[in-house]
Parts: C-alpha cells; structure tokens; sequence
C-alpha cells in the first residue's frame, strides 16, 4: 500500500484555499492535506474547518516542526517563492510552487539545483500542459506531422483583468510586490505552453507596454517576436486589458499546419 503524501499549505489566499479543499475533498490521489500556515486571525479561523489539518502561525514555526508534513504546497506573492522553497529543501521536503518560481532568473535556478542535490521532488502549477488541445498538437509535433516548422504565432487576451482586480491585493500589479505584470503572471502558462510546445529560441526581441491600459509600473501588454537555430520565426501576443477573448495559436508547417483556435483544432493538410 502506497504511503499517502502528508502536505503542508503556505499560503491562504483565494489559490491556496482552493489547493486546501481538494487536498481536503480527496481530488489529488495520494495527498492529503496535514498543515497549513494562517498568519491572520480570518486564515486562521478558516483553517480551523479543516479537523485533520495541524496550524501553525508562520513558516519557521511549520518547517521546525518537519516531521509533521512530507512535502509542501507554495501559494504566496512571487517574491516570497524561493525562499520558502530553498528553506523546504534544507529540511528534506518536496516542494509544489505555485507559477512563477520567483521573479528572478538567478532564483530559479538556485530552486532547482538545491532540489536535485537533495533528491527531492520539485515541481511548478502549469495545469494548462494538462488541457486536451495542446496535448494533441504536441503529440503532432513530436511525430513530425508539421514536417519543417517555418512560423508559429500565438495570441493570448483572454485573461481580461478588471482595475478591482489590480487592487484587490497591495502586491498585485506592481514591481514591488509582484515582479512585473501580463508577462511574469498570467503570461506564464502561456510562455510555459510555447517552450513545451517549441523549445527555447536562438534570437529575442520584445516590445513590452507599460502604462498603456492602466496606472501601475508593469506591463499589461507584450507582443514578442523570436527566430529558432532552423529560421523557424515565432510571435508571441498577450493582453490583459482587452475586453475581446481571444486564444488561438498558429502553426505553419511544411506538410501540415494547424489553427487552435478557442479549444477547436483545424489543420489543414498539403498535397
């Protein structure tokens, strides 16, 4: 009988109680829900409703108490994420954060390199690798139905963010407090999506708008344009603040090539 994996939460807010109920309500298999960290008195009383679940008033108070949990759960404000990672790792335990791993490259790095020196599990909230649609292009890709692959464009503003939601915490929206905008929050899957998809590019360039929407220091609208070691070209579109959804992605190959539009795949075949 496999041992059930005992976790801790850090972090309550609205992604955080959302991980707490389906650890709580059994949806990931093999998991369960053992500690939590609730700082406020309103998290605190919430985790009180969790009968199984042992709470703990901050961090160090969690990590010296080790033998409670196997792995941890890291919903907080990006900056916050390496530190509570590299910190799990120390005392010998896995780590599942919450996207982005920090908001500096050098971070992330440092992140993965202390998980595999200690052989531990480490791994980031990418749910969208799990969606239908994509799965089925990448299976594409990987048997070579494109053929040569010469232009890949993708655009993304479907995740509209209204001004309530910009100020509904004081570290959304802001280099302080979040480490950037469009790009390094919901621009994340996408990006995570493309180099699943793709890979890395050999050549970049951005143009990354600032202002253009809304009052805050950080970019609510990007538009980046790449070129691949094979003279693939690729463009990348995101948007926060335009009120039309608009998911689709293109890919032009030399056999086939594919329009994903909305969860509906069209691919067009040559002769």
């Amino acid at each position: 009988m496999k041992k059930e994996i005992r976790t801790a939460l850090i972090g309550t807010g609205s992604m955080g109680k959302k991980y707490a109920k389906m650890l709580a309500d059994g949806e990931v298999v093999g998991m369960k829900l053992s500690a939590m960290v609730c700082k406020s008195e309103s998290s605190f009383e919430w985790g009180k409703t969790f009968a199984d679940a042992k709470i703990y008033r901050s961090v160090e108070e969690l990590y010296s108490n080790g033998n409670d949990f196997d792995a941890v759960i890291i919903a907080t404000p990006h900056k916050t994420h390496p530190e509570l990672a590299l910190g799990a790792f120390e005392i010998g335990k896995h780590v599942m954060c919450d996207k982005p791993a920090g908001i500096y490259a050098k971070d992330a790095v440092r992140m993965y390199k202390a998980a595999e020196e200690k052989k531990l599990v480490y791994g980031l909230m990418f749910h969208q690798r799990l969606r239908s649609d994509y799965i089925k292009v990448k299976e594409m890709i990987k048997k070579g139905e494109f053929g040569a692959i010469h232009r890949i464009m993708m655009v993304c503003t479907r995740y509209f963010r209204t001004n309530a939601y910009h100020k509904s915490s004081p570290w959304r929206s802001s280099i302080e407090g979040e480490g950037g905008g469009a790009l390094i929050n919901q621009g994340q899957h996408i990006l995570d999506m493309w180099q699943w998809l793709f890979g890395l590019p050999k050549e970049i360039q951005a143009l990354i708008m600032t202002g253009k929407y809304n009052d805050f220091d950080v970019e609510d609208e990007a538009s980046i344009f790449m070129r691949y070691e094979n003279n693939t070209t690729g463009s990348f579109i995101i948007s926060t603040a335009e009120g039309m959804s608009e998911d689709r992605l293109v890919i032009s190959g030399s056999k086939k090539s594919a329009v994903l539009s909305d969860g509906i795949l069209k691919v067009i075949e040559f002769s």
